[in-house]
């Protein structure tokens, strides 16, 4: 009889249980980042920023909502970035870069790789301080990768952090010198191994 007793223990527990708490119980268990909303002023220029200079994947965005949004696909996995533009929305409007403000980071491969795919979108780290495409570049960063960041046309702050600095083969074997090159001591090690490979011939 005790487990008979136990059995309508369970189910009267049961019948106590709201939809709500199952959804609860079930969420805690199996937790996933699903996305992330950032507020802009402006939605088409949002729109040409993520889409034609991110390159992100714009999704379905149901149109039963109480402003107007985009919805992109981050990477290959489920996280999302919603866009949205709300009034009452908090904005960074005319804010420089701060580390420590609120941003999201994409994470990339090479870090040589992404500073030459967004200077070819205009972004370099020697424009005026008031061009919002200005890159503030973090090359020996205390997080342990080389990160990248930079601010949508709204001054929402983007990082990009990188698995690695690629340097000129020749120098492979120094690498274990330093855990990290500087943008511009990889550069000048390019231009020095660039510069004498016509006297080695």
């Amino acid at each position: 009889m005790p487990l008979l007793q136990n059995w309508y223990e369970i189910l009267y527990t049961r019948s106590r249980l709201t939809p709500r708490t199952f959804v609860t119980w079930f969420a805690v268990n199996k937790l996933c980042f699903h996305h992330l909303s950032i507020a802009v002023e402006d939605l088409e220029r949002a729109r040409q920023f993520y889409t034609d200079v991110l390159e992100l994947q714009e999704l379905h965005r149901p149109p039963n909502f109480g402003h107007q949004g985009i919805w992109y696909k981050i990477g290959d996995g489920q996280p999302q970035l919603h866009i949205l533009v709300r009034s009452e929305a908090t904005l960074r409007r005319d804010k420089w870069i701060d580390l420590a403000d609120i941003h999201f980071a994409l994470r990339v491969e090479s870090y040589r790789d992404t500073l030459a795919w967004l200077d070819s979108k205009g972004f370099r780290d020697d424009l005026p301080d008031d061009d919002f495409r200005k890159m503030q570049l973090r090359p020996n960063s205390p997080a342990g990768y080389p990160q990248i960041y930079i601010l949508d046309p709204d001054r929402n702050i983007i990082e990009f952090n990188c698995e690695r600095i690629e340097i000129p083969r020749v120098f492979a074997p120094f690498s274990g010198l330093f855990p990290y090159y500087s943008q511009r001591f990889v550069e000048l090690l390019d231009w020095i191994y660039n510069r004498e490979k016509p006297r080695r011939k």
